[in-house]
């Protein structure tokens, strides 16, 4: 599952064992996207660097917390329109060029419509 709120990037995925542990793994990009989750969602989860993988931080969040933080994340939804207020916390240095990149994920997911075709 991918994540593009307010507050960061998140891919949320079920690693081999998660299930096991009752866990789920939440990887992103910037390290101040997973310092939100882990201050506001998930304060006893460890962010790993793992500079050479796919997403460069990665945590294991308890399945029922991470339901927690989506709904936690449901009722923050303050905006009437995501691409024109994405500002939300933690302030970023590149607010800008944020929301060009969440504009361009936008503007590719819009092609989906032609699926339907």
């Amino acid at each position: 599952m991918w994540i593009v709120s307010k507050n960061g990037f998140f891919s949320v995925v079920e690693k081999p064992g998660d299930r096991e542990r009752g866990v789920l793994t939440v990887r992103g990009r910037i390290l101040e996207d997973m310092e939100w989750f882990k201050d506001n969602i998930s304060w006893e989860s460890e962010i790993v660097s793992t500079p050479k993988a796919d997403y460069g931080y990665r945590m294991q969040v308890a399945r029922q917390q991470f339901e927690q933080a989506l709904l936690a994340m449901a009722r923050d939804v303050d905006y009437a329109n995501f691409k024109g207020n994405f500002s939300g916390e933690p302030e970023y240095e590149d607010k800008e060029n944020r929301a060009q990149i969440y504009f361009r994920v936008w503007d590719s997911l819009a092609f989906l419509e032609y699926l339907d075709d």
